[in-house]
């Protein structure tokens, strides 16, 4: 967007407070799509009960092991669709961004050590 394209994302305010303002985009996403509208109650048990519905639900350290079986080379895929605009991504190594970012993702951490927890135990 215009908006985050002209955003100093280098300073930590900004961006807090451009991810804070469009919460929805950016905070527990995972949890938004797997748990559907139960984000209101993320017991152990609630988040058990949704994902148990599922066959399988990966994770993003599975990710490339997958491509690989599947046999994709992912150096082939076209690029047409790339931002042009960059940002130093070490801001995301800050502690007052990774503390922000657990706050505010706290829904998806709980989803992550559920999930590994149904469908990687024992494995």
């Amino acid at each position: 967007s215009y908006e985050a394209s002209n955003a100093n994302f280098h300073e930590k305010k900004n961006l807090m407070d451009f991810l804070s303002k469009h919460e929805h985009f950016f905070f527990n996403r995972q949890s938004r799509y797997i748990l559907d509208n139960q984000l209101l109650d993320t017991s152990s048990e609630a988040i058990s009960s949704c994902i148990e519905q599922f066959d399988f639900i990966g994770l993003t350290e599975d990710l490339n092991p997958l491509i690989q079986a599947m046999g994709i080379n992912c150096s082939s895929i076209p690029k047409e669709n790339v931002s042009k605009y960059h940002f130093n991504k070490e801001i995301f190594l800050d502690e007052d961004i990774i503390q922000f970012l657990e706050n505010h993702n706290h829904v998806d951490y709980r989803l992550y050590e559920k999930v590994k927890e149904h469908f990687y135990m024992g494995v």
